[in-house]
Protein backbone atom coordinates (compact mmCIF):
# COMPACT_ATOMS: atom_id res chain seq x y z
CA UNK A 1 0.00 0.00 0.00
CA UNK A 2 1.07 3.61 -0.49
CA UNK A 3 0.80 6.49 1.98
CA UNK A 4 -2.89 6.92 1.18
CA UNK A 5 -3.61 3.34 2.24
CA UNK A 6 -4.36 2.22 -1.31
CA UNK A 7 -2.81 -0.90 -2.76
CA UNK A 8 -0.29 -0.42 -5.55
CA UNK A 9 1.29 -2.76 -8.10
CA UNK A 10 5.00 -1.95 -8.22
CA UNK A 11 7.01 -2.29 -11.40
CA UNK A 12 7.55 -0.87 -14.86
CA UNK A 13 8.18 -4.08 -16.79
CA UNK A 14 6.06 -4.84 -19.85
CA UNK A 15 4.40 -7.67 -17.92
CA UNK A 16 3.30 -5.38 -15.08
CA UNK A 17 2.19 -2.63 -17.47
CA UNK A 18 0.04 -5.19 -19.28
CA UNK A 19 -1.64 -6.26 -16.02
CA UNK A 20 -2.24 -2.63 -15.01
CA UNK A 21 -3.82 -1.94 -18.40
CA UNK A 22 -6.13 -4.94 -17.99
CA UNK A 23 -7.13 -3.74 -14.52
CA UNK A 24 -8.01 -0.30 -15.89
CA UNK A 25 -10.03 -1.90 -18.70
CA UNK A 26 -12.15 -4.21 -16.56
CA UNK A 27 -12.44 -2.40 -13.22
CA UNK A 28 -15.28 0.02 -14.15
CA UNK A 29 -17.49 -2.86 -15.35
CA UNK A 30 -19.26 -5.52 -13.30
CA UNK A 31 -17.72 -8.35 -15.33
CA UNK A 32 -16.42 -11.34 -13.36
CA UNK A 33 -12.62 -11.62 -13.45
CA UNK A 34 -10.50 -14.75 -13.09
CA UNK A 35 -7.01 -13.90 -11.79
CA UNK A 36 -4.44 -16.60 -12.52
CA UNK A 37 -0.95 -16.77 -11.06
CA UNK A 38 1.47 -18.68 -8.90
CA UNK A 39 1.53 -18.51 -5.12
CA UNK A 40 2.86 -15.19 -3.90
CA UNK A 41 2.60 -13.51 -7.30
CA UNK A 42 0.02 -10.93 -6.20
CA UNK A 43 -3.45 -12.35 -6.91
CA UNK A 44 -4.90 -10.66 -3.81
CA UNK A 45 -3.30 -7.36 -4.76
CA UNK A 46 -4.78 -7.43 -8.27
CA UNK A 47 -8.23 -8.19 -6.82
CA UNK A 48 -7.90 -5.24 -4.42
CA UNK A 49 -6.87 -2.93 -7.25
CA UNK A 50 -9.85 -3.96 -9.37
CA UNK A 51 -12.20 -3.23 -6.46
CA UNK A 52 -10.48 0.11 -5.72
CA UNK A 53 -10.88 1.24 -9.32
CA UNK A 54 -14.47 0.01 -9.63
CA UNK A 55 -17.76 1.83 -9.08
CA UNK A 56 -18.21 -0.39 -5.99
CA UNK A 57 -15.09 0.93 -4.24
CA UNK A 58 -17.12 2.35 -1.35
CA UNK A 59 -19.04 -0.87 -0.77
CA UNK A 60 -18.07 -4.16 0.86
CA UNK A 61 -15.03 -6.11 -0.34
CA UNK A 62 -15.22 -9.69 0.95
CA UNK A 63 -12.21 -12.02 0.56
CA UNK A 64 -12.50 -15.77 1.09
CA UNK A 65 -9.81 -18.44 0.65
CA UNK A 66 -11.83 -21.42 -0.46
CA UNK A 67 -9.06 -23.92 0.29
CA UNK A 68 -8.99 -23.07 4.00
CA UNK A 69 -12.50 -24.30 4.81
CA UNK A 70 -14.35 -27.57 4.50
CA UNK A 71 -17.10 -27.75 1.89
CA UNK A 72 -19.85 -27.52 4.54
CA UNK A 73 -18.26 -24.61 6.38
CA UNK A 74 -17.62 -22.67 3.17
CA UNK A 75 -21.25 -23.16 2.13
CA UNK A 76 -22.43 -21.84 5.50
CA UNK A 77 -20.06 -18.87 5.29
CA UNK A 78 -21.17 -17.96 1.78
CA UNK A 79 -24.91 -18.45 2.03
CA UNK A 80 -25.70 -18.13 5.74
CA UNK A 81 -28.37 -20.21 7.43
CA UNK A 82 -31.77 -20.08 9.10
CA UNK A 83 -32.41 -20.97 12.72
CA UNK A 84 -32.09 -24.72 13.25
CA UNK A 85 -30.75 -25.37 9.74
CA UNK A 86 -27.45 -26.70 11.09
CA UNK A 87 -26.50 -28.21 14.47
CA UNK A 88 -26.25 -25.53 17.14
CA UNK A 89 -27.87 -22.79 15.04
CA UNK A 90 -30.17 -21.16 17.61
CA UNK A 91 -30.35 -18.04 15.44
CA UNK A 92 -30.29 -17.32 11.74
CA UNK A 93 -27.20 -15.69 10.25
CA UNK A 94 -26.38 -13.80 7.10
CA UNK A 95 -23.77 -15.28 4.80
CA UNK A 96 -21.00 -13.29 3.16
CA UNK A 97 -22.87 -13.13 -0.15
CA UNK A 98 -25.82 -11.47 1.55
CA UNK A 99 -23.51 -9.14 3.48
CA UNK A 100 -21.70 -8.16 0.29
CA UNK A 101 -24.81 -6.86 -1.50
CA UNK A 102 -23.71 -4.02 -3.76
CA UNK A 103 -20.06 -4.84 -3.25
CA UNK A 104 -17.40 -7.27 -4.43
CA UNK A 105 -16.67 -10.86 -3.43
CA UNK A 106 -13.20 -12.26 -4.06
CA UNK A 107 -12.94 -16.06 -4.03
CA UNK A 108 -9.32 -17.19 -3.88
CA UNK A 109 -8.33 -20.76 -4.84
CA UNK A 110 -11.62 -21.56 -6.55
CA UNK A 111 -10.24 -24.89 -7.76
CA UNK A 112 -11.00 -26.26 -4.30
CA UNK A 113 -14.76 -25.48 -4.47
CA UNK A 114 -16.91 -28.55 -3.82
CA UNK A 115 -19.47 -29.64 -6.45
CA UNK A 116 -22.38 -28.52 -4.23
CA UNK A 117 -20.94 -25.03 -3.76
CA UNK A 118 -20.18 -24.80 -7.48
CA UNK A 119 -23.84 -25.45 -8.31
CA UNK A 120 -25.08 -22.82 -5.85
CA UNK A 121 -22.51 -20.29 -7.00
CA UNK A 122 -23.56 -20.81 -10.61
CA UNK A 123 -27.11 -19.90 -9.65
CA UNK A 124 -25.91 -16.69 -8.02
CA UNK A 125 -24.04 -15.71 -11.18
CA UNK A 126 -26.94 -16.61 -13.48
CA UNK A 127 -29.96 -15.45 -11.48
CA UNK A 128 -28.46 -13.04 -8.94
CA UNK A 129 -30.25 -14.89 -6.15
CA UNK A 130 -29.21 -16.74 -3.02
CA UNK A 131 -30.98 -18.88 -0.43
CA UNK A 132 -29.83 -19.28 3.14
CA UNK A 133 -29.35 -22.89 4.24
CA UNK A 134 -32.71 -24.17 5.52
CA UNK A 135 -34.69 -21.53 3.64
CA UNK A 136 -36.77 -21.69 0.48
CA UNK A 137 -36.95 -17.91 0.15
CA UNK A 138 -34.75 -16.43 -2.57
CA UNK A 139 -32.96 -13.16 -1.88
CA UNK A 140 -31.86 -10.86 -4.69
CA UNK A 141 -28.19 -9.92 -4.53
CA UNK A 142 -26.11 -7.52 -6.60
CA UNK A 143 -22.52 -8.74 -6.36
CA UNK A 144 -19.39 -8.37 -8.47
CA UNK A 145 -17.36 -11.60 -8.45
CA UNK A 146 -13.59 -11.87 -8.63
CA UNK A 147 -11.92 -15.27 -8.48
CA UNK A 148 -8.35 -16.52 -8.43
CA UNK A 149 -6.45 -19.73 -8.90
CA UNK A 150 -2.92 -21.07 -9.18
CA UNK A 151 -4.13 -24.23 -10.92
CA UNK A 152 -4.67 -24.88 -14.66
CA UNK A 153 -8.47 -24.65 -14.71
CA UNK A 154 -8.76 -26.03 -18.25
CA UNK A 155 -7.28 -29.30 -16.98
CA UNK A 156 -9.76 -29.44 -14.08
CA UNK A 157 -12.67 -28.76 -16.43
CA UNK A 158 -11.57 -31.47 -18.87
CA UNK A 159 -11.37 -33.93 -15.98
CA UNK A 160 -14.80 -32.82 -14.71
CA UNK A 161 -13.33 -31.64 -11.41
CA UNK A 162 -14.76 -28.18 -12.05
CA UNK A 163 -18.03 -27.26 -13.78
CA UNK A 164 -17.48 -25.95 -17.29
CA UNK A 165 -20.49 -23.62 -17.14
CA UNK A 166 -19.27 -22.05 -13.89
CA UNK A 167 -15.76 -21.68 -15.29
CA UNK A 168 -17.13 -19.81 -18.32
CA UNK A 169 -19.14 -17.53 -16.04
CA UNK A 170 -16.09 -16.68 -13.93
CA UNK A 171 -13.72 -16.27 -16.87
CA UNK A 172 -15.41 -13.39 -18.64
CA UNK A 173 -12.17 -11.43 -18.27
CA UNK A 174 -9.03 -13.45 -17.37
CA UNK A 175 -5.88 -11.79 -16.03
CA UNK A 176 -2.61 -13.73 -15.93
CA UNK A 177 -0.07 -12.47 -13.38
CA UNK A 178 3.54 -13.19 -14.38
CA UNK A 179 5.86 -14.84 -11.86
CA UNK A 180 8.63 -12.66 -10.47
CA UNK A 181 11.31 -14.59 -12.39
CA UNK A 182 9.72 -13.29 -15.62
CA UNK A 183 9.88 -9.64 -14.55
CA UNK A 184 13.25 -9.37 -12.83
CA UNK A 185 13.65 -5.74 -13.92
CA UNK A 186 11.02 -4.91 -11.26
CA UNK A 187 13.03 -6.44 -8.40
CA UNK A 188 15.09 -3.31 -7.50
CA UNK A 189 11.92 -1.19 -7.19
CA UNK A 190 10.23 -3.89 -5.11
CA UNK A 191 13.28 -4.14 -2.85
CA UNK A 192 13.31 -0.36 -2.27
CA UNK A 193 9.58 -0.44 -1.47
CA UNK A 194 9.84 -3.32 1.01
CA UNK A 195 12.98 -1.83 2.55
CA UNK A 196 11.21 1.46 3.32
CA UNK A 197 8.08 -0.32 4.54
CA UNK A 198 9.73 -2.70 7.00
CA UNK A 199 12.53 -0.38 8.15
CA UNK A 200 9.84 2.00 9.34
CA UNK A 201 7.86 -0.82 10.96
CA UNK A 202 10.83 -2.09 12.96
CA UNK A 203 12.48 1.27 13.61
CA UNK A 204 15.62 0.27 11.69
CA UNK A 205 18.03 2.60 9.89
CA UNK A 206 18.62 0.33 6.86
CA UNK A 207 17.71 2.34 3.78
CA UNK A 208 20.13 0.95 1.17
CA UNK A 209 21.08 -2.36 -0.42
CA UNK A 210 24.69 -3.00 -1.40
CA UNK A 211 25.33 -3.57 -5.09
CA UNK A 212 26.43 -7.21 -4.64
CA UNK A 213 23.38 -7.92 -2.47
CA UNK A 214 21.10 -6.42 -5.11
CA UNK A 215 22.85 -8.47 -7.80
CA UNK A 216 22.14 -11.62 -5.80
CA UNK A 217 18.50 -10.65 -5.26
CA UNK A 218 18.04 -10.07 -8.98
CA UNK A 219 19.73 -13.35 -9.90
CA UNK A 220 17.55 -15.44 -7.57
CA UNK A 221 14.66 -17.34 -9.19
CA UNK A 222 12.12 -16.52 -6.41
CA UNK A 223 9.96 -19.66 -6.41
CA UNK A 224 7.75 -17.93 -3.82
CA UNK A 225 7.48 -14.82 -6.01
CA UNK A 226 6.89 -11.33 -4.57
CA UNK A 227 5.76 -12.69 -1.20
CA UNK A 228 9.08 -14.54 -0.79
CA UNK A 229 11.04 -11.42 -1.78
CA UNK A 230 9.22 -9.31 0.82
CA UNK A 231 9.84 -11.88 3.55
CA UNK A 232 13.52 -12.00 2.58
CA UNK A 233 13.85 -8.21 2.87
CA UNK A 234 11.97 -8.20 6.17
CA UNK A 235 14.38 -10.79 7.64
CA UNK A 236 17.37 -8.86 6.29
CA UNK A 237 16.19 -5.65 7.96
CA UNK A 238 15.82 -7.44 11.29
CA UNK A 239 19.36 -8.84 10.91
CA UNK A 240 20.95 -5.54 9.84
CA UNK A 241 22.85 -3.30 12.26
CA UNK A 242 23.64 -0.33 10.02
CA UNK A 243 22.07 1.64 7.17
CA UNK A 244 22.64 -1.02 4.49
CA UNK A 245 21.58 -4.54 3.62
CA UNK A 246 24.52 -6.78 2.71
CA UNK A 247 24.77 -10.30 1.31
CA UNK A 248 25.26 -11.86 4.73
CA UNK A 249 21.88 -10.44 5.78
CA UNK A 250 20.08 -12.33 3.02
CA UNK A 251 18.49 -15.71 3.57
CA UNK A 252 17.42 -17.18 0.24
CA UNK A 253 15.43 -20.34 -0.34
CA UNK A 254 16.90 -23.22 -2.27
CA UNK A 255 16.29 -23.09 -5.99
CA UNK A 256 16.85 -25.44 -8.95
CA UNK A 257 20.42 -26.12 -10.09
CA UNK A 258 19.71 -24.62 -13.52
CA UNK A 259 17.26 -22.43 -15.38
CA UNK A 260 15.89 -25.26 -17.51
CA UNK A 261 18.47 -24.70 -20.23
CA UNK A 262 21.37 -26.23 -18.35
CA UNK A 263 22.68 -22.86 -17.11
CA UNK A 264 23.36 -22.64 -13.36
CA UNK A 265 21.25 -20.04 -11.55
CA UNK A 266 23.67 -19.60 -8.67
CA UNK A 267 25.91 -21.79 -6.58
CA UNK A 268 28.56 -21.50 -3.87
CA UNK A 269 31.12 -20.06 -6.29
CA UNK A 270 28.74 -17.33 -7.40
CA UNK A 271 27.79 -16.43 -3.82
CA UNK A 272 31.48 -16.31 -2.77
CA UNK A 273 32.21 -14.06 -5.74
CA UNK A 274 29.37 -11.73 -4.70
CA UNK A 275 30.66 -11.60 -1.12
CA UNK A 276 34.22 -10.91 -2.29
CA UNK A 277 33.04 -8.07 -4.52
CA UNK A 278 30.99 -6.59 -1.71
CA UNK A 279 33.92 -6.66 0.74
CA UNK A 280 36.22 -5.02 -1.81
CA UNK A 281 33.75 -2.25 -2.66
CA UNK A 282 33.06 -1.61 1.05
CA UNK A 283 36.81 -1.36 1.72
CA UNK A 284 37.33 1.02 -1.19
CA UNK A 285 34.44 3.19 0.00
CA UNK A 286 35.86 3.43 3.51
CA UNK A 287 39.32 4.24 2.10
CA UNK A 288 38.03 6.81 -0.43
CA UNK A 289 39.29 4.74 -3.35
CA UNK A 290 42.83 4.28 -1.99
CA UNK A 291 43.59 0.79 -3.29
CA UNK A 292 46.69 0.27 -1.11
CA UNK A 293 44.84 1.19 2.08
CA UNK A 294 41.84 -0.95 1.09
CA UNK A 295 44.12 -3.92 0.36
CA UNK A 296 45.77 -3.53 3.77
CA UNK A 297 42.34 -3.44 5.41
CA UNK A 298 41.41 -6.73 3.72
CA UNK A 299 44.75 -8.38 4.42
CA UNK A 300 45.70 -8.52 0.74
CA UNK A 301 48.81 -7.49 -1.14
CA UNK A 302 48.52 -4.66 -3.62
CA UNK A 303 48.94 -7.14 -6.49
CA UNK A 304 46.21 -9.45 -5.14
CA UNK A 305 43.91 -6.43 -4.79
CA UNK A 306 44.60 -5.35 -8.39
CA UNK A 307 43.73 -8.84 -9.67
CA UNK A 308 40.44 -8.91 -7.78
CA UNK A 309 39.47 -5.39 -8.81
CA UNK A 310 40.09 -6.33 -12.44
CA UNK A 311 38.13 -9.60 -12.06
CA UNK A 312 35.08 -7.81 -10.73
CA UNK A 313 35.30 -4.88 -13.14
CA UNK A 314 35.42 -2.36 -10.30
CA UNK A 315 36.17 1.27 -11.26
CA UNK A 316 38.43 2.93 -8.68
CA UNK A 317 37.40 6.42 -9.76
CA UNK A 318 33.89 5.64 -8.55
CA UNK A 319 35.15 5.70 -4.94
CA UNK A 320 37.53 8.66 -5.09
CA UNK A 321 36.35 12.09 -3.89
CA UNK A 322 35.91 14.59 -6.71
CA UNK A 323 37.46 18.01 -6.21
CA UNK A 324 36.30 21.12 -8.01
CA UNK A 325 38.79 22.53 -10.52
CA UNK A 326 40.20 26.05 -10.41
Amino acid sequence: MNSTGKSILIGTSNAVCRVLQQIRQVAPSDAPVLICGEKGSGRNLVAELIHQESNRRDRAFIKLRCCEMSANLLEQELFGHERGAIPGAVNGRKGWLETARGGTVFLDEIASLSPSVQIKLLRVLQEHEIERLGSSRALNVDIRFLAATQHPMEHLVRNQAFREDLWYRLTVFPIQIPPLRERKSDIPALVVHFLAKHAQTYGKTARNVSEPAMDLLVSHSWPGNVRELEECIERAILASDDDSIHIHHLSLSAQPDDDGNGQPLWNLGIVVSHVEREMITDALKSCAGNMTAAARKLGLTKRMMEVRIHKHGIELDHFKPHHALG
